[in-house]
């Protein structure tokens, strides 16, 4: 079996030097995705990507979106046994909470959402 593990970073040479190293600790090249932005601003094919590895659409549209603003995100296809290790790595290189980055989102998009309310 297998554990996707993803992480965001600010920039795509950093989450080149996080793809170098997970490969470094033994994990395929095949099994291992930056993804970053292709400047012409379309996410749908981040997406797909996303999705593909196991990401939630909502969730996927979120990280799309990051990507889009400059952000890269490396996604690796684990074997469970070296799962934790590659997450282990990916942390050390300062990976984005991605918690917080989805509850921030989400927060943003409600209040772009509400409707304010005027007293008259």
């Amino acid at each position: 079996m297998s554990t996707t593990v993803i992480a965001m970073y600010d920039n795509a040479n950093k989450a080149q030097q996080v793809a170098d190293e997970v490969v470094r600790a033994g994990i395929s090249r095949d099994a291992v995705d930056v993804l970053r932005s292709d400047g012409n601003g379309s996410s749908s094919s981040l997406v797909g990507k996303l999705i593909e590895r196991g990401v939630e659409e909502r969730e996927a549209a979120i990280y799309a979106e990051e990507i889009a603003k400059g952000g890269s995100m490396v996604a690796v296809e684990a074997p469970d046994e070296t799962a934790e290790n590659a997450c282990e790595i990916m942390n050390r290189f300062g990976a984005h909470d991605l918690e917080q980055l989805l509850a921030k989102a989400t927060t943003s998009r409600q209040e772009q959402e509400s409707v304010p309310v005027v007293e008259e």
